[in-house]
Parts: structure tokens; C-alpha cells; sequence
């Protein structure tokens, strides 16, 4: 995820606007970021029972997150 700067996992959309809040708020928006993809998919990795299946969960992606419900996530990670 964050080799790729998340353009592996995110759509264009959600990657981009990730990379336009990063150049403003610095690189640690990418941790902030990481949390909040694992969150989102944390009902699904729970489920998986192989190591196949959670690499293939992170892979898909968010499927169609909007940007504003990816950027409020991302704000939100780790404030608790």
C-alpha cells in the first residue's frame, strides 16, 4: 500500500485526493491512511480464514468508497 502510494488499492479518485492531502498535511496522512483502509476493511478480514484470502481482500480495494466518505475515514483513523 504505501509503495505504491495507495494506487494499488484505491480508485483513481480516492488515490489522488489521498496524494493532494498529503502534499498539505505531510507524509503522516499516509499511516492515518493505512489505518483507515484496514478499518474499512476490518469486517472482511475477520472473515477470511487463509492468508490467500486476507491478500486478496487488502488487494480489491475499498470498491465504491466516495471520496468524501474516504477522506472523513482517513481524518478519523487512530483519534481514538
Amino acid at each position: 500500500m504505501f509503495a505504491g502510494l495507495f494506487t494499488g488499492c484505491l480508485s483513481l479518485d480516492n488515490a489522488t485526493r489521498l496524494w493532494d492531502v498529503m502534499v498539505f498535511e505531510g507524509d503522516a496522512v499516509l499511516v492515518r491512511a493505512g489505518v483507515a483502509y484496514l478499518t474499512a476493511m476490518e469486517g472482511k478480514l475477520f472473515g477470511a480464514t487463509t492468508s490467500k484470502e486476507i491478500c486478496d481482500t487488502v488487494r480489491v480495494g475499498l470498491g465504491n468508497m466516495g471520496e468524501e466518505e474516504w477522506m472523513k475515514n482517513v481524518r478519523e483513523a487512530g483519534k481514538s
